[in-house]
C-alpha cells in the first residue's frame, strides 16, 4: 500500500472534493481526509487532500491549473440557491453563537451559515 500526502487544505469540504474530482478527472486517485471534524467538534476544521505519494507532482501539476467551476460540482455537495435572489454565488461562514453572552455565560458556540455574496441573504446551514 502507497502511503497518502496532504497536497492541499481547504476550509471548506465542498472545495475540497471540487479539487478532488478535478485530480480524478485527470486520472489521479485522490481522498478527501476530515471533512467530518468540523461537525464533531462545532469548529472550522476544514478538510485534507490526500493523493498517493508517487502522484504528489502530477496532482500539483493539475490543482495548478484553473479551479473547477461551480456548475461542476455535484448537486449533493453544491450550495443551495439564494432563497431571496436565486443566487448560487453562496459561501459558508462559522458564526459565533452569543445567546446568553450577555448575562456572562459563554457563548453558545459556532453554528454554520449560508450567505449570499449578491445580496447579503443569511441563513442556518
Amino acid at each position: 500500500m502507497t502511503p497518502t500526502v496532504t497536497i492541499a487544505n481547504f476550509f471548506n469540504p465542498v472545495e475540497a472534493h471540487g479539487s478532488r474530482m478535478a485530480l480524478e478527472e485527470a486520472g489521479i486517485p485522490a481522498w478527501v481526509a476530515d471533512e467530518a471534524s468540523g461537525t464533531m467538534y462545532a469548529a472550522g476544521v476544514g478538510a485534507r487532500l490526500q493523493v498517493r505519494r508517487n502522484d504528489v507532482d502530477a496532482a500539483r501539476e493539475v490543482l495548478a491549473l484553473a479551479a473547477v467551476p461551480s456548475g461542476a460540482v455535484p448537486p449533493e455537495l453544491a450550495e443551495p440557491p439564494c432563497p431571496a435572489c436565486g443566487s448560487r454565488n453562496i459561501g459558508l461562514e462559522a458564526w459565533v453563537e452569543r445567546s446568553g453572552a450577555e448575562e456572562g455565560r459563554r457563548p453558545a458556540g459556532r453554528k454554520w451559515h449560508h450567505v449570499c455574496a449578491d445580496c447579503s441573504e443569511a441563513w442556518p446551514a
